[in-house]
């Protein structure tokens, strides 16, 4: 008799910086899965045992299904397992490039012939980095007179500007426009204001 045993999965970054099962509930108290940020690069090492008394051949498929139905299939090389032995076999590497659940469905084939079946889901959750948008603009100008509206969007740590993404400016919550990041993340909205007083530029994303 052959059966599949748990995933592993390791991850640069991972908590505790050790292999983690990708099974929830984890069968091993400690390795419990934590879902992997969206463009994390993965690395799985599924096993397989042989419950029986005598040696036996076979190897792993492993299915990744994305969310969306995208696809990959690994195969681990033939490996003979002696009587009540098991083993982890690493595949290689993919990323993680979507939000969401993701399928992994396994095999075990004997002389090519499938003999243990099994499915596991898991989550890959999106990443919060932190930004700063800035807002520009001439401290007066007169009712309908055209003026530009300038900023940059970027994030906060590292500074990398951020592009392709709408900006929406109003003042005192009346929408005057929207304007796209450019690939320096900046923007720029030429806008006018009809009526005199004071009012409060805001740009948001």
């Amino acid at each position: 008799m052959v059966s599949l045993s748990f995933t592993y999965y390791w991850h640069e970054g991972i908590e505790g910086g050790g292999w983690r099962i990708i099974e929830t509930p984890s069968p091993i108290p400690g390795l419990d899965y934590i879902p992997p940020p969206v463009g994390t690069e993965i690395y799985l090492s599924p096993g397989w045992d042989n419950d029986s008394g005598s040696p036996v051949t076979g190897y792993i498929v492993v299915q990744v299904v994305f969310p969306g139905g995208t696809q990959l299939v690994f195969y681990t090389p033939q490996h003979t397992l002696q009587a009540y032995e098991g083993i982890h076999q690493e595949l290689p590497p993919f990323t993680l490039d979507v939000v969401g659940i993701y399928m992994l469905r396994l095999w075990v084939f004997v002389d090519d012939v499938a003999v243990a079946f099994k499915v596991v889901n898991f989550e890959v959750e999106s990443v919060s980095i932190p930004t700063t948008l800035t807002i520009s603009a001439p401290p007066i100008v007169a009712p309908n007179d055209p003026f530009f509206i300038t900023g940059i969007l970027y994030e906060t740590t590292s500074l990398i500007p951020i592009p392709n993404q709408t900006i929406t400016l109003s003042y005192n919550d009346t929408i005057l426009g929207s304007a796209i990041t450019g690939i320096d993340g900046d923007y720029l909205l030429q806008a006018s204001i009809p009526t005199e007083g004071f009012y409060t530029l805001t740009a948001n994303f």
